[in-house]
């Protein structure tokens, strides 16, 4: 059995739950769910504007924002 570094374990007993984006969902999404994403996220290096391979770059591993 491999053993965990013990920063990956949450401390306070509960599971961890990944809730951030995966390079392959955001590859299924369709473009304006893309868009949509980018534009509530803060940050200087994408908008809902840019192209869609920056923002699937950049959201990959980032945490989910609520658009709806």
């Amino acid at each position: 059995m491999t053993e965990i570094p013990p920063p990956l374990i949450p401390d306070n007993g509960e599971p961890f739950v990944d809730d951030s984006y995966s390079s392959a969902e955001l590859e299924r999404m369709e473009w304006q769910e893309i868009r949509a994403i980018a534009a509530q996220v803060e940050s200087d290096e994408i908008n809902g504007q840019s192209d869609r391979e920056d923002m699937e770059a950049f959201l990959e591993g980032h945490e989910r924002v609520n658009i709806h």
